[in-house]
């Protein structure tokens, strides 16, 4: 069961206030679904945010993350082909800000190659196969990805039931919160990377970037 609401009861919205045009932000990408604007913090070179022009929750969004996603993956692409990350924070224990839903664009070293047969075999089906791996200072690890063979941008155009997946995983096994997480290597060497989200929780995470 998901929580039912993380914040507390507002009209007001900052993002619903970027997407309506009545606060100010540099949008750099805006479509009937999508809109993209400039983070105003400036923690590493890129940071941008994809929010869904339709108030919703994190929970809502990954479980049919469509059109946003891949906007994410093109902007990411555009923007920062040196190497990037998506990430999405869940819950107070991952620092999530803002109960509008919204996935960071973050230019940001992308983690180790994972090795699936060196990890344990965590949950499967149909659509997905996810390991739980060990990790420094993070009680759960989770890394996912598709059963069948798909490209990246495929793979982000059309997440499907395998974002539904993670965010029931996500709060049946970490109440306090959560990140969702895919990185990205530098352009020419994107083959390298295979499409997946990693799972952290089970502990405070801190800062996303």
């Amino acid at each position: 069961m998901h929580p039912v609401n993380l914040f507390s009861p507002s009209s007001f919205c900052v993002f619903c206030e970027i997407v309506a045009g009545r606060s100010p932000a540099e949008i750099l990408h805006e479509d009937e679904r999508v809109v993209v604007f400039r983070n105003r913090l400036r923690w590493v070179p890129v940071m941008l945010l994809a929010v869904p022009r339709v108030h919703m929750a994190q929970s809502e969004l990954w479980s049919n993350l469509g059109r946003a996603g891949a906007v994410a993956y093109e902007m990411g692409m555009k923007h920062s082909p040196e190497g990037f990350r998506l990430v999405s924070n869940f819950g107070p224990d991952a620092m999530q800000s803002q109960p509008h839903a919204h996935v960071h664009i973050l230019s940001q070293p992308f983690l180790d190659h994972f090795e699936a047969a060196q990890n344990e075999l965590f949950y499967e089906d149909e659509n997905v196969v996810i390991h739980r791996y060990p990790h420094s200072w993070v009680t759960l690890a989770l890394h996912a990805a598709p059963r069948r063979k798909v490209d990246l941008a495929a793979f982000w155009g059309d997440l499907g039931p395998i974002g539904r997946k993670l965010v029931d995983l996500g709060w049946e096994n970490s109440r306090g919160g959560f990140r969702l997480l895919s990185h990205f290597a530098p352009t020419p060497e994107k083959e390298d990377i295979e499409p997946h989200v990693h799972l952290l929780g089970g502990t405070f995470l801190g800062e996303y970037a």
